[in-house]
């Protein structure tokens, strides 16, 4: 039996499958053969270099946590007043980073309906600052373009 170097008390602590990859005949997965001179070095195949099990996934929003209503896939699901993603929103209104590899990607109706109502009170207030914009930069000019008329006068 080829057991790696090991204290017995650690071997024992180990499960079954643990137990087995430690005794199995075949050599280090990470080592890797070099390419004779007839094989191909782009065809190669390389080891995996993440051999961790993937996060699960919980069914429950990915903002208030709920578990207890529908929720639906975050990145497959549209706002009605924007074309942009739904991640991208989040971050935009909430300043949340979200990711396809977080422990959840769902989103309750609930949080749906509130980012629906926070990105068009969003819109709503860029759309009225713009005349309120154009209006300042007017009443500046002529403020002061009535300073020089009566310095000059």
């Amino acid at each position: 039996m080829a057991l790696v170097r090991m204290n017995v008390d650690k071997i024992s602590r180990l499960n079954p499958a643990e137990r087995q990859i430690l005794s199995s005949p075949k050599r280090n997965p990470v080592e890797m053969k070099t390419p004779s001179s007839k094989e191909n070095p782009l065809k190669r195949k390389f080891p995996a270099t993440d051999t961790r099990k993937p996060k699960p996934k919980f069914d429950m929003c990915r903002l208030c946590l709920s578990k207890s209503c529908e929720v639906f896939p975050l990145f497959w699901t549209k706002l009605r007043f924007s074309s942009l993603p739904l991640k991208d929103v989040i971050n935009i209104c909430i300043g949340i980073q979200v990711d396809k590899n977080d422990v959840t990607d769902r989103l309750c109706q609930g949080c749906l309906a509130c980012l629906e109502n926070v990105w068009a009170f969003r819109e709503k207030c860029q759309h009225s600052n713009e005349p309120i914009t154009r209006m300042n930069i007017t009443y500046r000019f002529k403020i002061s373009v009535g300073l020089q008329k009566t310095m000059y006068v």
